[in-house]
């Protein structure tokens, strides 16, 4: 088995799926496609969260500099070339009198502060006019980049706090007051409300909620199907005249929330394992070691360890990833219940606990 950086398959779905339901929005089949920005929110919310988090406890500390390293490093070389692909085509297809705005959303886009320009503009997204910006789809990115900018400030500062609960307190104030002032701004102002910062941002805290209480994270295939049912619903049912983002938005965002929460419950996504390889003991997370039962096709001297990666989160540094938390050996080959690849550093703690291919 090769091992690479390991992956959530579920969030590689979830992701696929806000790609696909925003491609066919504006393909005009799905009225209510452009929820996958929602979706995109949720799950960058909880992914961020999770890598600062992890990397304060493990150190004391969060480096500033590393982080948006990391972050230009995947963002800026795709973003730069797709931007000037982009605007190279519109400057020659355009009509002379657009490329004012053409290089005037182009700045804009660059310093990733496009998403207030199209809403000075009123650039409608969920009803664009005929001619819109041909870099109108890089708003969600200037949204989530500026919520980068500070969101590892804001949770450094938390950490200086003496209280227990300061980051369970710091970010439901920033889910309530932001999702408030959503609510507020669509009725009064919907352009902005729908293109702004501090009307989304509570979308992102709500994934960062999950990446911070385990409690949130349940193994049910009833909060998989209500979170697919909401997506569902959210997609075919809201159109243009949708008063979004406002109370509407709870409905893809929860419903993200709900499968993001739920994962590892899902149908599985890859293609399992014999039943005969997966002996019933390795169900139960109290024993440590268990016998192969002999019914099942394995030899009776086998042993079998439980092996529990820290998180199921998935990062960079991911320490690997094992649906339901099972890894387990036999004398000539390792097997898990489920085909993802292993990480690098999740191979090396197997080889170090005996476990051979």
């Amino acid at each position: 088995m090769k091992a690479t950086t390991s992956k959530i398959l579920e969030i590689q779905g979830l992701r696929a799926l806000a790609a696909t339901l925003v491609l066919i929005f504006h393909a005009k089949f799905i009225s209510g496609g452009f929820i996958g920005v929602d979706i995109f929110y949720v799950i960058s919310g909880f992914l961020i969260t999770g890598l600062l988090l992890k990397e304060l406890n493990a150190t004391g500390r969060i480096s500033l500099k590393a982080f948006y390293l990391r972050r230009s490093k995947r963002l800026l070389p795709a973003s730069f070339l797709v931007l000037f692909v982009t605007a190279l085509f519109a400057w020659l297809v355009l009509p002379p009198i657009s490329r004012g705005s053409i290089g005037r959303d182009l700045i804009a886009t660059t310093l990733y502060i496009s998403n207030y320009l199209f809403a000075w503009w009123e650039n409608d997204y969920q009803n664009l006019n005929s001619t819109p910006s041909p870099f109108i789809h890089y708003w969600s990115l200037a949204v989530e980049e500026q919520f980068y900018i500070f969101w590892p400030l804001f949770i450094i500062g938390l950490a200086k706090l003496k209280s227990a609960r300061k980051f369970l307190i710091g970010f439901s104030l920033v889910t309530v007051i932001t999702f408030a002032l959503g609510v507020r701004l669509t009725i009064v102002a919907p352009i902005w409300a729908f293109y702004s910062l501090p009307t989304r941002a509570w979308e992102l805290s709500v994934g960062a909620l999950i990446a911070l209480i385990p409690a949130l994270r349940r193994q049910s295939r009833l909060l998989a199907v209500i979170g697919v049912i909401a997506l569902g619903a959210s997609a075919l049912w809201f159109n243009e005249s949708t008063a979004f983002p406002g109370t509407y938005a709870l409905l893809p965002v929860l419903g993200t929330a709900a499968l993001l929460s739920s994962i590892g419950a899902w149908p599985k996504l890859d293609t399992p394992l014999p039943k005969r390889n997966i002996p019933d003991c390795l169900s139960s997370t109290s024993a440590d070691k268990c016998l192969a039962d002999s019914k099942l096709g394995l030899p009776q001297t086998a042993k079998f360890e439980i092996i529990d990666p820290s998180t199921w989160l998935c990062s960079l540094d991911c320490p690997g990833i094992v649906r339901g938390n099972v890894a387990y050996r036999d004398a000539s080959h390792i097997s898990v219940a489920t085909s993802l690849d292993l990480s690098d550093s999740l191979w090396r703690s197997l080889l170090l606990k005996g476990f051979t291919l």
